[in-house]
């Protein structure tokens, strides 16, 4: 079991302690161990090593959750975007075909018209005639009353 002592922050140890660490720090030490790392620890403080590597490794599983459940809310919102755009899309195809549909309505709500305009044409004419029929009848009956 290595001794506390061998802590870098511990200026002195006890006198019978035999470690490195029982004389003064120099700058030299104090530079070594600022930029060695540490050694892992041994006794009481290696279960706290246990502990912190424990609740890391839990941080780390409730960041890769947090993450997977951003991943899935992303996800989601690209599906909500997708099915978003499909309506509108359809909605647009809707407008579109009723559009054409109320065209071709139109059309043809013309083209009744023109065709009751021509057979209106057509009757007047025919009344027409008729009435010139009628006239050349009326006349040519005079005519024989007269010639009689």
């Amino acid at each position: 079991m290595v001794s506390p002592c061998r802590s870098p922050l511990t200026a002195r140890c006890s006198p019978h302690c035999s470690s490195p660490s029982s004389r003064p720090l120099t700058l030299r030490m104090l530079f070594h161990y600022s930029i060695t790392p540490m050694p892992p620890r041994a006794g009481k403080w290696a279960g706290e090593d246990e502990e912190e590597e424990e609740e890391d490794e839990e941080e780390e599983e409730e960041e890769e959750e947090d993450e997977d459940e951003d991943e899935d809310e992303d996800e989601d919102e690209d599906e909500d975007e997708d099915e978003d755009e499909d309506e509108d899309e359809d909605e647009e195809e809707d407008e579109e075909e009723e559009e054409r549909r109320d065209e071709e309505e139109e059309e043809d709500e013309e083209e009744e018209e023109e065709e009751e305009e021509e057979e209106e044409r057509r009757d007047e004419e025919e009344r027409e005639r008729e009435r010139e029929r009628e006239r050349e009848r009326e006349e040519r009956e005079r005519e024989r009353e007269r010639g009689r």
